[in-house]
């Protein structure tokens, strides 16, 4: 099995093993945790430990091949406290004994920084480091990634430049410190007092917006598109307009909506409390008025429950007008996870909006 292009001993020392130990100029990792994401052949993760035997590493990797290896190595060279994990990042994010809990998470190598901000900061503590090793022209990687940075808790330290001992190469290593996620006091973006209905001898009540789930019993029958454009009228008509994508893993309302380079977060991260509702919702570049909250990219079978979407649905309809929810195509979207319980008739009928949940099933 090729773990690497680089095969010469002598440049593999140099290119990986040289390269990798360059991080010890960024921290101090005795005596600490570290999550290597997308570990590969063990650069850094390996490397690391060796150099700082105190070191506690965790080497996570989604080809379970490249982790049997990675154990032999780690029996061969008798390392202790190292382990590995065969899952995908977004997946192992949501496992409480991983989320926040470790000191420093490096990459080398594995995605865009953007991505890399998404699969890497939810493991790291307050305090914490996410290191992030680049070619010394991501400059430019950087700038585009400032938003994710900040949305996602973090804070960009000076970058460590360096040139790789016995040859010419330069690399450089992106810091981004954990910060904690601010939690403003109240519900951001609620609906104005002058939307607020009483009706006699009853307390004040909140008028919420109207949330329609579009359905249909297989794909291609344009749910999707339906979304994006009932959802783009009604922004430029001026109501304040929501899209949620439902379709995990085969997300693709960003793109219609011309949004990709906008979504950052997505409803699993505001469910599970990662991220407020206001930052994940992403606001369209041209109609002010349209948001998208978009689906994660996997979710583990029973990792969000039906009570949890109920109360994301409150929350959305008590900040937008209308919410518009892509369901999955196919007949195993329930939609009961998605309704609402009715309120009194006496309330339905002073209600300025349609019903509080309708469905439209595609043709």
């Amino acid at each position: 099995m090729n773990l690497t292009a680089i095969t010469e001993a002598d440049d593999v020392a140099r290119l990986h093993m040289l390269d990798c130990a360059a991080l010890l100029n960024c921290a101090d990792f005795a005596g600490r945790r570290l999550l290597d994401v997308g570990t590969g052949a063990g650069f850094p993760g390996v490397v690391l430990k060796i150099l700082v035997p105190s070191l506690d590493v965790t080497l996570l990797d989604s080809l379970n091949k490249r982790l049997e290896w990675l154990e032999e190595v780690s029996t061969v060279l008798a390392l202790r406290d190292i382990r590995t994990v065969h899952a995908r990042a977004e997946e192992q994010a949501a496992q409480t004994d991983f989320r926040e809990s470790f000191d420093f998470v490096t990459s080398r190598a594995v995605a865009d920084l953007r991505m890399l901000c998404e699969l890497c900061l939810p493991f790291v503590k307050v305090g914490g480091q996410m290191l992030a090793m680049k070619s010394a022209q991501s400059a430019e990687e950087t700038n585009d990634a400032a938003r994710a940075v900040s949305i996602l808790g973090g804070r960009l330290l000076p970058a460590y430049d360096y040139t790789i001992p016995g040859t010419s190469i330069t690399h450089r290593v992106v810091r981004v410190e954990k910060n904690p996620l601010p939690r403003p006091p109240g519900i951001p973006g609620a609906l104005p007092k002058s939307k607020r209905s009483r009706c006699k001898g009853e307390k004040e009540l909140t008028l919420l917006g109207t949330a329609y789930v579009v359905a249909s019993g297989k794909g291609g029958t344009g749910k999707t598109s339906l979304v994006a454009g009932v959802g783009a009228a009604l922004a430029a008509a001026g109501h304040r307009t929501l899209c949620i994508d439902a379709d995990i893993g085969l997300r693709n309302l960003d793109i219609v909506l011309g949004m990709t380079d906008r979504v950052l977060m997505n409803f699993a991260d505001v469910i599970e409390g990662r991220c407020t509702l206001e930052k994940a919702a992403a606001q369209h570049p041209q109609l002010q008025q349209l948001y998208l909250l978009t689906a994660p990219m996997s979710l583990s079978p029973g990792q969000i429950q039906a009570e949890q979407m109920r109360t994301l649905l409150q929350k959305v309809r008590e900040q937008f007008a209308f919410c518009l929810l892509d369901a999955p195509a196919g007949i195993r979207f329930r939609l009961p996870s998605f309704r609402q319980q009715r309120r009194p008739s006496h309330y339905r009928h002073h209600h300025r909006f349609p019903p509080p949940c309708a469905t439209h099933s595609g043709p």
